[in-house]
């Protein structure tokens, strides 16, 4: 399994994170702290939206920590509304923050800069309106990823779909209009950033529980899949053994078995 699995995977340490409101501008107090620590990009941490303030120190705190264990990648959630507040206008200060500290302690990163999340598309900038998966929203998203990616070499995967089988199960979604809109993104931001890696993501404990799997081979596009896993039933309810989530696992090889695989994130304290 290991050697199927693309360096792109998220351990189970969610970590809560304020990096929106209360982290200074002051790129000083950002000085590197030597750590001889072995890095695995195959091993990292999750960064979730902010649910509560901490300090600079803090922070530079849990990443230290952190990457002491011998992780190498952040799995690092951005959303657009709060990188691109006005059209053409990007607020980077706070990843300005967050790229450092990943650089400082040796991560890579994988961004996951969804349009699809589950049931729902975006969220999108006010400016923006509602978009479908249109034209204008391929230009603007090839517009705002060029700019996220060359402003930061640490990116080398990014996620474009979350949870593609909610989008087409729950809420409809088109996969042939999907399939077109990710190849037109594909085709231009790969012109750009040729060494960066475009893919998608699903849940895999609701393609087990309710048969999805036809949705992973629809989507038959990017140069990785990830998933994201609970050991749940249909219902939410913890119920799977270890054996029955190591044998989930094992099902993302026969899901996907032309392209690299990523673990985005696990729920171990579930497992």
């Amino acid at each position: 399994m290991d050697k199927k699995i693309l360096g792109a995977v998220g351990a189970a340490i969610a970590i809560a994170m304020a990096v929106l409101i209360l982290l200074p501008n002051t790129p000083s107090n950002l000085s590197p702290e030597p750590v001889s620590v072995s890095h695995n990009e195959k091993l990292g941490i999750i960064i979730n939206p902010p649910s509560k303030e901490v300090t600079l120190d803090q922070l530079k705190k849990v990443y230290s920590e952190a990457s002491l264990t011998g992780i190498g990648r952040n799995n690092l959630y951005l959303f657009w509304n709060h990188i691109e507040p006005q059209e053409d206008q990007y607020n980077w200060k706070d990843t300005d923050i967050m790229m450092s500290l990943n650089k400082q302690n040796g991560l890579a990163v994988t961004l996951y800069f969804s349009v699809v999340n589950g049931r729902i598309t975006g969220p999108y900038p006010d400016w923006m309106g509602e978009p479908g998966l249109d034209p204008v929203l391929e230009k603007n998203l090839v517009k705002t990823l060029d700019a996220v990616l060359s402003r930061y070499d640490i990116i080398d995967y990014v996620i474009i779909g979350g949870e593609l089988d909610s989008y087409f199960n729950d809420a409809n979604g088109d996969v042939e209009q999907y399939n077109e809109f990710f190849n037109n993104i594909y085709t231009e931001l790969k012109q750009k950033h040729p060494n960066v890696q475009f893919g998608n993501a699903f849940s895999l404990h609701n393609i087990v529980n309710k048969n999805l799997d036809h949705y992973v081979s629809d989507v038959d596009a990017g140069d990785f899949v990830a998933f994201t896993y609970l050991p749940v039933d249909r219902l939410n309810d913890i119920s799977r053994t270890p054996e029955d989530a190591k044998k989930d696992l094992q099902k993302m090889l026969e899901l996907v078995p032309d392209k690299k695989i990523g673990v985005f994130e696990i729920s171990l304290e579930h497992i």
